[in-house]
């Protein structure tokens, strides 16, 4: 069974994670809808998700660094106690300028929890059970972030006043599930770990570059999601914020059902061309954005969207943790991170700033025709990255 397998310290670290991934979804709801409520400005609803891209880049890192020196449980009950310090800020007033404290804390803290338990995984969990685990951590993702995302609607709507003492209580559950233990005997000598230097790393990392270089573009562009979501809901469809807060809860539910059937299917998913057949359906996404003026036709594009998201992710995440070795896995997973999302907080404050000349409509549309001849390259790319991180047989003799 896939419970037994996993394990009780795999379970109580990830309810831990899912509890910090309410509470971040929670944040972004309720406060980017207060800003825009109080300002009515895109441009800074745009600065948050920038913030808090930005913060995540810079510390990747130095928390890959710690990663692999330091017992991850540790770090994972640090990120928990630092996300509790930055929500209760909160308790002294609302303005712009707290939001953007919190965003740089709850950003730092979140992607130590992330990466703390990505490591715990490794250590934790045998590597046959990898594929799952990695897609239970996708599949709660998904619930917690709906779940986050409903619960700050509502309290836009019932308990304004009362979101930061929500905040802080959910977080509190958080840190003592994530109070820290011993680590498995398998975690890497010492002396392994000063063996395995960044040359090693640099040298892993370029056999990757293809596929990161993809993954640059794409999250670069998915971050319209984030900085217009607001701003389309209030100034141009003028819903309420119960329809926003359903827009931004159908990527995750999307993703929720598709991490369900990537468990189910992973070894037929598990293919090139299946993976990069589905990526080409992205930029359509963004096309429907652009062109539709209907609130119930963009959730149901943003739905789908997260539907095919865990169905491309999983069978290559699952595949990076397995091939990456133990050794220098903290500073591997950090360089990737700080790859891939290198373009996130660039690609944010560009799009706040294209804002102010142009409706989110007519950039959705334009990001989605970008996009279209970049999935097709996607082909060989994803083709190329299966290759190099298919195990080796050793060579009859």
């Amino acid at each position: 069974m896939v419970g037994p397998r996993l394990g009780f310290t795999f379970f109580r670290f990830q309810f831990s994670r899912a509890l910090s991934t309410v509470t971040w979804a929670l944040f972004m709801v309720f406060f980017t809808w207060r800003v825009i409520e109080v300002y009515h400005s895109v441009f800074l609803v745009g600065l948050i998700p920038t913030i808090n891209l930005l913060v995540d880049i810079l510390a990747s890192v130095p928390i890959g660094h710690l990663i692999d020196r330091k017992n991850n449980t540790i770090l994972n009950f640090t990120a928990s106690i630092l996300t509790a310090a930055g929500f209760s800020l909160f308790l002294f007033g609302f303005s712009v300028y707290a939001v953007y404290a919190v965003a740089a804390i709850t950003s730092f803290s979140t992607s130590l929890k992330a990466d703390s338990f990505s490591a715990i995984i490794k250590k934790h969990v045998t590597e046959t059970g990898i594929s799952k685990a990695t897609s239970y951590q996708q599949g709660f993702t998904s619930v917690s972030t709906l779940i986050g995302f409903a619960v700050g609607g509502l309290s836009l709507v019932f308990i304004s006043e009362y979101a930061p003492y929500l905040l802080v209580s959910i977080t509190a559950v958080a840190v003592v599930l994530s109070f820290p233990g011993a680590e498995q005997s398998s975690m890497p000598s010492a002396e392994k770990q000063g063996q395995a230097g960044y040359r090693d790393v640099f040298s892993f990392f370029r056999k990757l570059i293809g596929f990161l270089l993809l993954g640059l573009v794409l999250n670069g562009f998915i971050v319209t999601l984030d900085v217009y979501g607001s701003g389309l809901f209030n100034l141009y469809l003028h819903t309420g914020p119960l329809l926003y807060a359903v827009f931004v809860a159908s990527l995750p539910a999307g993703m929720l059902i598709g991490s369900i059937g990537a468990n189910r299917l992973i070894v037929k998913i598990e293919r090139p061309r299946i993976g990069a057949g589905l990526m080409m359906l992205y930029p359509p996404v963004l096309v429907i954005l652009g062109l539709s003026g209907s609130a119930v036709i963009d959730i149901a594009a943003v739905l789908f969207l997260g539907l095919i998201l865990p169905l491309i992710n999983i069978p290559m995440i699952a595949r990076l943790v397995k091939f990456t070795p133990r050794e220098i896995f903290g500073r591997v997973m950090a360089f990737v991170k700080v790859f891939l999302g290198s373009s996130t907080p660039v690609m944010a404050a560009f799009f706040s700033l294209v804002s102010v000349a142009f409706p989110p409509k007519t950039i959705f549309l334009v990001a989605g025709l970008i996009l279209i001849p970049i999935s097709i390259a996607s082909f060989r790319v994803i083709s190329d990255y299966y290759s190099v991180t298919t195990p080796k047989l050793p060579s009859a003799a």
